[in-house]
């Protein structure tokens, strides 16, 4: 049977991140035939207070994977080893201990094995000791990694449907050194101290359903942007259509200003760095932005989110609830001066705020008792609303879920949790799934042409060599076997 819709869910689950995937064949009714999740995690104040929203979360995914004929996870992709991207996953895994047993079929991960090891458990040694997945199967990527060449194109796949109308292609893995490759070997290099280097790593992918794209990221940082914008700025103009039907990009980090922009503190951002973002927005296209924050670590930033406005303008969803034609909610730090019109209330930096929006950028973290502003995200100025928020009372929280059908239309809707109805509406007959116009794309070719020619030469290769991995050999895990695996997938 053919793939006939894809759902892509972005779950909320307090301060970490988690992307769970349902594909569906062409029976009636549907049946769900795949799933495939991207990370699956939380901080310790989320897991040892669980919000009941992030139980809900579980329960969902839990319930659908279980009526499944056969319960099965086709792929789970780690990012990366914090805890907030990891935790969740054996509490998940645990539940279908008592009911049929769950089989994974694949799992990569970005960074090291050990990086994976936190109070003496590593989630990577549990699925293969509990036979949830074959330890040949559990596979890390090269360092400074890439499956895509501006001749051939994607050369490798994590995964991939029977009919191969759905691929999970990775972008860009394992930043080391900046300068990525198809052809390196070995294993990035334990890193325990600096935050820096360990969300660099991140494996940041797409998954494709026909021509239709989501991008993952992980908690890219500037330098694994930077990576990325060297690997996949167009040697034409216009650019090419690879990333024309990008629907939705989870945003890098959580919208994190400090690897985002590569800042520490107050410091004003280099214009180095700000064009690593700017450029990695512009080759991205993205139609929307999906942000997993909560309310720690001053996520997401505002600045951050204003380099990422998305080139659709029209708003796709609104919030009835709301005083503001076609608009929804979204948290985030005050961290970027703006002209605030009608000031009823004035913004104290770095502290968090409501902010409603008609942008299309989406954050899990949706609403506080904050003062609240009205602002479309990528302008210069915002308007006070109203001070403290007064209205009845709005889910703090959210998840967003896009559903893609064959034809490529798509639709996108808000949820409290995954258990509860949806509180959004859509406002417009904006379609999700439209190419960039071409006049948009030959702008966006001279933004990454300017950014490339700014770039310093690249240094001159040289010799080749293998990271080694201390501890235990990582069975099956050698360039060569990891090439003929993915064979199987492509």
């Amino acid at each position: 049977m053919a793939i006939a819709e894809v759902h892509v869910t972005v779950v909320d689950v307090g301060q970490g991140q988690c992307t769970f995937v349902e594909i569906y064949d062409d029976s009636n009714p549907r049946k769900l035939v795949h799933t495939l999740l991207f990370d699956c995690g939380s901080d310790d104040l989320s897991t040892k207070n669980p919000k009941p929203e992030i139980d809900e979360n579980l329960k969902y995914m839990i319930g659908k994977i279980s009526k499944m004929d056969t319960p099965k996870i086709d792929l789970i992709v780690f990012s990366h080893s914090d805890n907030d991207h990891i935790s969740l996953t054996r509490p998940l895994l645990d539940k279908f201990e008592s009911q049929k047993k769950l089989i994974v079929e694949m799992v990569f991960y970005g960074g090291n094995a050990e990086n994976y090891t936190k109070n003496n458990f590593n989630i990577l040694k549990y699925l293969e000791t509990n036979e949830y997945c074959d330890k040949g199967k559990i596979c890390g990527l090269n360092p400074d990694y890439t499956s895509y060449n501006t001749t051939e194109g994607f050369t490798e796949s994590l995964w991939k449907s029977p009919d191969g109308t759905v691929t999970v292609f990775p972008l860009v893995a394992n930043v080391v050194s900046g300068t990525l490759s198809t052809n390196t070997t070995g294993e990035p290099p334990q890193k325990k101290i600096k935050s820096e280097p360990l969300n660099r790593v991140s494996i940041v992918c797409a998954l494709f359903y026909k021509k239709i794209c989501y991008v993952i990221c992980g908690d890219a940082t500037n330098k694994t942007m930077s990576a990325f914008n060297q690997t996949f700025q167009p040697s034409q103009s216009p650019p090419p259509s690879l990333f024309a039907s990008n629907i939705m990009t989870t945003l890098p980090h959580h919208g994190s200003r400090t690897t985002g922009l590569a800042v520490t503190g107050n410091k004003r951002a280099s214009d180095n760095h700000v064009e690593v973002v700017k450029t990695f927005a512009t080759i991205l296209q993205s139609k929307t932005i999906s942000i997993s924050s909560y309310e720690r670590h001053q996520h997401p930033s505002l600045e951050l989110i204003n380099r990422f406005k998305p080139p659709l303008t029209a708003p796709l969803i609104k919030d009835p609830r709301l005083q503001q034609d076609d608009a929804h909610r979204i948290q985030c730090y005050y961290d970027q001066d703006l002209i605030i019109t009608a000031p009823l209330i004035t913004p104290t930096k770095n502290l968090s705020y409501t902010f409603d929006t008609q942008s299309n950028i989406f954050g899990t973290r949706y609403s506080g008792t904050d003062p609240y502003l009205t602002y479309n995200f990528g302008s210069d100025s915002a308007q006070s609303a109203s001070g403290v928020n007064t209205l009845q009372p709005i889910n703090s929280h959210a998840s967003w879920k896009y559903t893609t059908q064959a034809n490529g239309d798509t639709t996108l809707v808000g949820v409290p949790d995954l258990q509860s109805t949806k509180f959004t509406e859509s406002p417009t007959t904006t379609v999700l799934n439209a190419p960039i116009p071409l006049d948009s794309r030959i702008k966006m070719a001279e933004r990454i042409t300017d950014y490339a020619e700014k770039q310093p030469a690249p240094a001159a290769a040289g010799p080749t060599v293998r990271i080694k991995r201390k501890g235990r050999p990582r069975p099956a895990r050698q360039a060569s076997r990891f090439q003929q695996r993915l064979i199987q997938f492509s």
